[in-house]
């Protein structure tokens, strides 16, 4: 038979009850009274750190939240101008991250680039060209003089 040591107290007191062997120190720090005031001053000014830390994580991926979709906003905003539904660029397979320069900004060539692409491959997804011409581009031009104002519109030729 081989030498096994026996358990010693602090052995057992790390075992946990399926019989598992732990260090203390990968649980949760027990809350003890310390008597340096030195170390207690050191050890609030570590939670001070710490949570500040975690404050600043934490907005930090908010702003990261924010940014992404004002840049996916604007990648849709430059897409509108040929699809249809801009939202469809994302459903192609496109990333965020393959439309922006190298500084993180939306480049607009790649943008153009990746629509016209996309819309080769999915021609429905093009916008739709506009059935007449718009209402302002129709009118009297060469009838005469237009009305310059809403009475002018209805008062007799002759006058």
């Amino acid at each position: 038979m081989t030498d096994t040591p026996e358990p010693t107290e602090t052995d057992q007191e790390n075992t946990e009850p399926d019989g598992d062997t732990t260090a203390t120190t990968d649980a949760q720090p027990e809350q003890t009274e310390v008597t340096n005031p030195e170390a207690a001053g050191a050890a609030r000014e570590a939670a001070k750190w710490r949570r500040q830390y975690r404050e600043a994580e934490s907005q930090v991926a908010a702003l990261t939240e924010r940014l992404t979709t004002l840049q996916r906003r604007e990648v849709e905003r430059l897409a509108s101008a040929d699809m249809a539904d801009p939202e469809d660029l994302w459903r192609s397979g496109v990333e965020l991250t393959e439309l922006l320069d190298e500084s993180g900004d939306v480049d607009q060539g790649k943008v153009a680039e990746t629509v016209e692409n996309i819309l080769r491959q999915h021609r429905h997804w093009k916008k739709p060209a506009p059935a007449a011409a718009p209402a302002t581009d129709v009118g009297t031009s060469g009838l005469g003089a237009t009305p310059t104002s809403f009475t002018d519109a209805f008062r007799p030729k002759g006058r």
